[in-house]
């Protein structure tokens, strides 16, 4: 069983600065099935973390097509059986904690009519729910 497969997979980042934008992911074709150990290596810049964040959903696809776990990454049944920790992570400042625990809450396939209630749960399990509005910015 094939657990990640792309076809011509394309991603460019549109900057606004440089005219056609830049081409981080250029047709990239793989196979890797169930069992199967992979590494991908390469020197910064060569695309690693952008296949990763197209495969998750977490950056949109230029063109082509990806399938993780037999499903596209736009559905958060594909990334259930995923791990994924980011070098170097932060959160977008603009966010607020409660819509930062709701985007997760999605993003890890939790039923919407349950996610307003587990972040509140939440925000109140660490007394943050005074601040469930406040940019973390200002955290």
């Amino acid at each position: 069983m094939n657990i990640i497969v792309t076809d011509n997979l394309t991603k460019i980042y549109n900057t606004g600065m440089k005219k056609g934008g830049i081409t981080a992911l250029n047709n990239v074709s793989i196979n890797i099935t169930a069992g199967e150990i992979f590494g991908l290596l390469g020197p910064n810049g060569a695309g690693k973390t952008t296949l990763f964040k197209t495969l998750l959903g977490i950056t949109s696809i230029t063109s082509g097509d990806a399938v993780i776990n037999g499903l596209k990454p736009t559905n958060p049944e594909s990334r259930k059986k995923v791990g994924y920790l980011p070098e170097n992570h932060r959160f977008p400042d603009y966010l607020s904690g409660k819509r930062l625990l709701e985007l997760t809450g999605s993003m890890s396939g939790v039923a919407k009519s349950d996610i307003a209630e587990r972040t509140d749960s939440l925000l109140e399990l660490v007394d943050m729910t005074r601040w469930d509005d406040m940019k973390l910015n200002r955290y």
